[in-house]
């Protein structure tokens, strides 16, 4: 199962709307990396690789494992295909990766032991639709509702294979975003996520996690001028409570300080080449590596987002600076 080149992985994230994206643009200027263009759920996304790790480590049982296997293979298949008017919602994974990403979940399925079989169990009736539900009840009528699932499978594995087979379905990955070229470091945004990010490092050869965080203030801003629904702006008490929440599970469980790393956006733009050597310093990169020098991320543009809460309602950015204090950055 192991590849005769072990990718080594950086994955730039942040704790929402924080500007993990200026971390991953700075990254693009060096000549080292090669790097998936948009985010990547795989790992993260419902039903993806942490649920499906989670059931067959924590919660095994042979019917939950048959479920989860289910819903990594449809979550597999949804960000695999092309992006249709009329699919629901598509991530064109398969063609961004030269048609070579959705060979890839039979090789992950065999490595991690899976085994298979024609059958079904009335679990598998909750996926259908209200018209599907109908036309069983109809053939149920007449005994012939095992037509309806006839080419059914139902699915097995255990956790002991399925770490390797992870460490092998994400350095396939790499290998392909490499074009098949040895030498390269794969760049990431969203990756791995920071909650629990040292736990899922065990799903990778090599891998390193930059943890992008931001001013209280600035994202409470971002939130209401985009209005953004996955942050609780409308109320002050909950959007306090919402980014507090975010870091008390994310600092205490990252403290691997050789495969992670905190940067505050701000530090990368007013104090660029300070935060610029310690995120070299921190991937082992040499600065003659940087051959696109502010071509990506420009300090001198991203510094428009930063204390951009002025035209804010002034009690509520009071209450964050008083309750969020610590999170606060110290601009002078």
């Amino acid at each position: 199962m192991n590849s005769e080149y072990r990718y080594p992985i950086v994955s730039v994230t942040g704790l929402c709307a924080t500007g993990s994206s200026a971390v991953f643009d700075l990254l693009r200027e060096y000549d080292t990396f090669e790097s998936f263009p948009y985010e990547f759920r795989l790992l993260t996304d419902p039903d993806g690789i942490i649920d499906l790790g989670n059931v067959l480590k924590n919660n095994w049982q042979d019917l939950n494992v048959d479920i989860a296997i289910r819903r990594f293979i449809a979550l597999f298949d949804r960000i695999s295909r092309d992006t249709k008017w009329y699919y629901p919602l598509s991530y064109g994974y398969n063609a961004l990766l030269d048609g070579r990403f959705e060979k890839e979940l039979n090789v992950f399925l065999k490595n991690m032991g899976c085994l298979s079989w024609q059958g079904s169990w009335p679990y598998h009736w909750h996926e259908y639709s209200a018209a599907k539900w109908f036309f069983y009840r109809v053939l149920a009528k007449f005994k012939k509702e095992k037509w309806l699932y006839r080419n059914d499978k139902m699915y097995m594995a255990s956790f002991s294979q399925f770490e390797e087979a992870c460490r092998v379905l994400f350095n396939n990955i790499c290998k392909i975003i490499a074009k098949d070229k040895d030498g390269k470091q794969i760049l990431f945004d969203q990756l791995i996520p920071a909650g629990n990010c040292e736990e899922f490092l065990t799903y990778f050869y090599d891998a390193k996690i930059i943890i992008v965080d931001r001013d209280p203030r600035d994202v409470y801003t971002r939130g209401v001028v985009k209005q953004w629904p996955f942050i609780p702006t409308p109320n002050i008490d909950n959007y306090i409570a919402w980014y507090r929440t975010i870091r008390e599970n994310t600092y205490p469980l990252a403290d691997d300080s050789k495969r992670i790393l905190f940067v505050r956006f701000e530090d990368l733009i007013y104090k660029y080449e300070e935060t610029k050597t310690l995120i070299e310093e921190f991937l082992h990169l040499n600065p003659s590596q940087q051959i696109r020098p502010r071509e990506y991320f420009k300090p001198e543009v991203s510094i428009k987002n930063t204390q951009s809460w002025h035209k804010m309602n002034p009690d509520a950015i009071t209450q964050i600076e008083k309750e969020l204090k610590e999170y606060c950055y110290p601009f002078k």
